[in-house]
C-alpha cells in the first residue's frame, strides 16, 4: 500500500503543476504551448492507469478503464487544437467513446439496475432545460449533443451507483463516483465556454481545467485501490 501511495502523490503532485501550466497558457492562448500542456495532463492520468498493473494483474475493469483515458486523451489532443469543425468532432467523437467504455466498465463491475434509469432521464432533461432556458447554442448540432449530453450523463450516473456495488471496494468507488461527477460536470463547463454563447470565458476555462483532469485521475486512481 506504502508503494501505491508514493505512486499516486508523485502522479497527483506532477497533475496539479500541469494544470497550472495548462491554465496560464490556455488563458495566454499561446497555442503550441497550451497543446503541448494538455496532452501532458493526459499522459499523466494515462500513466496512472497503467501503473496501477504493476501492483495487480489487469482485469476487464482496468482494461476498459484505460482504454477509456487512452480515449480521453485523442479527445484532449483533438480539442486543443485550433477550432475547426472536422476536430471538434473528432475530440468530441473520442470523448463519447471514452464515456462508453466507463459505462461498460462500470455495469461490468456493478451491473445494470433499472433504477438509475429515472435518474439519468431527470438529469439529462434537467441539462437540456437549462441549456434551452440560457439559449445555448449548440451550433447546428443539437441532435449530436443531446446524444452527448446523455452519454456523459449516463456515465456519471453509473459511477456513482457503483457505491452500492459489493464488488467495488469503498474507497475505490468513492473516487470514482467523484470523478464521474466531475467528469459531468466539466463538460457542462466546456460546454459553456466552448460553444457560441456570452459567458465568462477565462473563469469557465478555468474551472474545467480544475474539475476535468482530476475527474479522470480521480477514476484512474480508484484502480490502486480494488
Amino acid at each position: 500500500m506504502t508503494a501505491k501511495i508514493i505512486v499516486l502523490t508523485v502522479m497527483c503532485v506532477l497533475l496539479c503543476v500541469q494544470m497550472g501550466v495548462y491554465i496560464h497558457y490556455k488563458l495566454q492562448k499561446k497555442g503550441r504551448a497550451y497543446t503541448l500542456s494538455k496532452c501532458a495532463g493526459s499522459l499523466i492520468f494515462t500513466l496512472t492507469a497503467f501503473g496501477s498493473m504493476l501492483f495487480a494483474k489487469p482485469d476487464g475493469y482496468t482494461v476498459l478503464i484505460l482504454c477509456a483515458t487512452v480515449l480521453s486523451s485523442v479527445g484532449d489532443y483533438f480539442l486543443s487544437l485550433p477550432h475547426g469543425h472536422h476536430r471538434l468532432k473528432a475530440g468530441a467523437g473520442a470523448f463519447a467513446a471514452a464515456h462508453c467504455f466507463f459505462v461498460i466498465a462500470f455495469m461490468l463491475v456493478g451491473g445494470f439496475h433499472w433504477q438509475t434509469i429515472p435518474f439519468i432521464v431527470l438529469i439529462f432533461l434537467l441539462e437540456l432545460l437549462g441549456a434551452r432556458l440560457i439559449k445555448l447554442n449548440f451550433r447546428g448540432a443539437g441532435k449530436s449533443a443531446a446524444s452527448y449530453i446523455l452519454v456523459v450523463t449516463t456515465m456519471a450516473v453509473t459511477a456513482c451507483s457503483l457505491l452500492f456495488a459489493d464488488a467495488m471496494p469503498k474507497t475505490a468507488a468513492w473516487l470514482t463516483a467523484m470523478g464521474g461527477t466531475l467528469f459531468l460536470l466539466s463538460d457542462i463547463l466546456w460546454m459553456l465556454y466552448g460553444l457560441d454563447k456570452d459567458v465568462p470565458n477565462k473563469v469557465f476555462k478555468a474551472l474545467n481545467v480544475v474539475t476535468y483532469f482530476p475527474a479522470v485521475m480521480l477514476i484512474a486512481s480508484a484502480l490502486y485501490f480494488r
